[in-house]
């Protein structure tokens, strides 16, 4: 099974999933926008939403949306990974512009700050969680550049594009430590790249 998102005719951003040919679209009542970012093998999905102008992460897990807002965010919510433990990654940009970053083992009723520790003023943003609790994540340094960077076995390995242009982004991971994202100049970069991780 898959998860992601498109933009219909209307120009919409619609989440779904995908499982054996068949696209299934995720309704969230009166959203504007829904993204599935992540999904486990048990189905349970986390993404962004966006109702009256505000950006929510969320779990759906059995057909319940659990809404997904970390403490000290005020804005851009996203919950972006979700491992088979339920464990899940989120982000939120606080008062400051700043990115906070999480993961919650309980559905978002206890959060668990992430922090790169080489991280700037504007913050780290999580991204994927694998089963064996690893993360990707992007970090924003001092000078406001970006650096993928990988959490495994308690440390944090940051890591630059091939060509050191300094706006890497680190954003999935498998089990095996091989890692997905994207680089290049502008403000996201555009290529995206493989790498296996050699902690």
């Amino acid at each position: 099974m898959a998860a992601g998102w498109c933009t219909n005719t209307s120009s919409v951003q619609i989440g779904f999933t995908y499982s054996q040919g068949t696209f299934t679209d995720i309704s969230i009542p009166g959203a504007t926008l829904v993204n599935a970012n992540g999904i486990n093998d048990a189905g349970d999905v986390v993404g962004t939403y966006v109702v009256n102008g505000v950006q929510h992460g969320y779990l759906l897990s059995g057909g319940k949306l659990t809404t997904l807002d970390p403490p000290g965010t005020t804005s851009l919510n996203t919950a972006w990974g979700i491992n088979n433990a339920g464990v899940i990654t989120v982000y939120g940009v606080g008062a400051n512009g700043n990115y906070l970053s999480f993961t919650t083992a309980d559905q978002g009723k206890t959060y668990t700050p992430f922090h790169d520790p080489t991280e700037g003023s504007l913050g780290t943003a999580i991204h994927q969680i694998n089963n064996n609790g690893d993360i990707v994540a992007t970090v924003f340094d001092a000078s406001n550049n970006r650096h993928g960077v990988l959490y495994h076995a308690g440390q944090y390995t940051d890591f630059d594009d091939p060509n050191g242009v300094g706006t890497t982004r680190g954003n999935g991971l498998n089990d095996n430590l091989v890692m997905v994202g994207r680089y290049g100049s502008g403000v996201y970069g555009g290529i995206g790249y493989e790498a296996i991780a050699k902690p």
